[in-house]
């Protein structure tokens, strides 16, 4: 019996780390969408003003360009964590049921990999667009005039 408990708890280990992992991606992202959201209505009543500078409306497309990204990459992560929590959930029946099922697991985890790559791809983006917002608010850009 301890046996099969011990290597119940070490299946569900990798999974339940991964969980946390995506937790703290989860943070980040959200913290990085507040920002740019607050961001975008600053900007879009300063637009509003008689003397906004021309370069404002490319910058709040930008913004809401990084909003969007910004929320499909939550949304992988939250696909991930799904992934992960039904991989718990399968590593634990299959110790404790002696299943064999290794076929999904794999699936789960990598499907679970691939979603935080997509996520960390899209926060990327959000990255090189938030410093191309930068550049264009103080004026060092090509753009800045569109």
């Amino acid at each position: 019996m301890d046996v099969i408990l011990s290597e119940t708890l070490s299946a569900a280990t990798a999974p339940l780390v991964l969980v946390s992992g995506i937790g703290i991606l989860v943070l980040t992202i959200n913290a990085r969408y507040i920002q740019a959201t607050s961001r975008t209505r600053e900007l879009y009543d300063r637009s509003l003003e008689a003397d906004a500078p021309a370069s404002i409306n490319h910058e709040i497309n930008l913004l809401v360009l990084r909003c969007r990204l910004l929320k499909y990459s939550f949304a992988t992560l939250v696909l991930s964590t799904i992934l992960s929590s039904l991989l718990v959930i399968v590593s634990l029946f299959d110790r404790l049921l002696e299943l064999s099922v290794p076929v999904i697991e794999i699936f789960l985890m990598a499907g679970s990999c691939l979603f935080i790559f997509a996520s960390m791809s899209l926060l990327f983006v959000d990255v090189l667009l938030s410093m191309k917002a930068t550049m264009i608010h103080i004026g060092r850009s090509s753009d800045s005039t569109r």
